[in-house]
């Protein structure tokens, strides 16, 4: 049943990667997923299900499902390693600001907990020591051995390959927000600047939501570096 269910949810995202430059895209219906994989409704149902929950996809009813416009895939690799070598870690105590990147995400509050998550910002610095990054970032504890600050601060993506975790895809949603006095204090910008914002999460093969995240860029920093990581 595993392997029906992976078929499904690569044959829906390939459909997804296919046709996401279209502003509207109706995916095909459960029961033309369950009669092509020779499989119930249940279970075409249950990986739609899954996309939606993870805000890839959207339902209306008696209508269908739609490609969500607001959502873009990534490569999944360490930002910040060609140009940033010099970063630092500070524990991140806002407990707001999960549900509010869950928010931009379409991702359904109700399955989070602060509790569940360990929460950190890390703050990417070119080689004058001047910070560009802010990564405000939120991890499953369940999913790792243990905790490993330091090598946190060196690569999530290494810590999340020591840990075994099969990633499936990555999300982010681009936009543009005001500074705040978080960015002011750690990225050094002027108050009231407006300042590119990344919202995303990393999602495992079982549908856990690894990591979530908000990056704010220092803006002068910005237009040579966009393309690169994301």
């Amino acid at each position: 049943m595993e392997k029906k269910n992976k078929q499904i949810r690569e044959y829906i995202l390939g459909l997804i990667e296919k046709n996401k430059e279209l502003k509207i895209f109706q995916l095909p219906s459960e029961n033309f997923i369950a009669t092509k994989f020779k499989t119930s409704r249940t279970t075409a149902r249950k990986e739609l299900s899954l996309l939606q929950s993870q805000g890839i996809i959207y339902s209306v009813q008696g209508s269908g499902y739609f490609i969500s416009s607001s959502v873009e895939f990534s490569k999944l690799y360490p930002i910040g390693n060609e140009t940033y070598k010099k970063r630092k870690v500070i524990l991140l105590d806002d407990k707001n600001l999960l549900f509010k990147i869950a928010d931009k995400l379409s991702i359904d509050i109700h399955n989070l907990s602060n509790e569940n998550y360990f929460s950190y910002t890390k703050i990417f610095e070119n080689e004058d020591g001047v910070p560009r990054i802010c990564n405000n970032s939120y991890i499953l504890k369940s999913a790792f051995k243990n905790i490993d600050i330091i090598k946190i601060t060196n690569s999530l993506m290494g810590f999340i390959n020591e840990n075994n975790i099969n990633l499936d895809r990555q999300i982010n949603v681009a936009s543009v927000s005001e500074s705040n006095k978080s960015d002011q204090e750690l990225l050094g910008v002027k108050n009231k600047t407006l300042i590119p914002v990344v919202y995303g999460t990393i999602i495992s093969s079982d549908g856990q939501y690894i990591e979530i995240y908000e990056r704010r860029y220092n803006p002068d920093d910005f237009i040579q570096n966009w393309v690169k990581f994301f």
